[in-house]
C-alpha cells in the first residue's frame, strides 16, 4: 500500500483499521495473564474447571467488535 497516494479519509480510514488492530493484538497478549490470577484465587477456593469454563466459553452472542 503506497501510502503517499491516498485521501485524507482513506488515510485515516487506513490509520483507525491499523489501531484496531493494534489494539486487538495487545488484548490478546494480555488478557491469558489477567485472568491468570483470579482463576489461580477460584481453583484455591475450590472451584471447579466445568464452572470456569462455563463463565469463560464464548456464547452464541458475541460482543460487538470495534473495526
Amino acid at each position: 500500500m503506497e501510502l503517499t497516494t491516498l485521501t485524507d479519509d482513506e488515510l485515516n480510514t487506513h490509520r483507525i483499521e491499523v489501531t484496531a488492530e493494534q489494539e486487538r493484538r495487545a488484548a490478546l497478549k494480555a488478557i491469558p495473564a489477567l485472568v491468570a490470577t483470579p482463576a489461580a484465587k477460584f481453583f484455591a477456593f475450590g472451584g471447579e474447571q466445568a464452572n470456569l469454563d462455563a463463565a469463560i466459553t464464548p456464547t452464541t452472542e458475541q460482543p460487538p467488535t470495534t473495526a
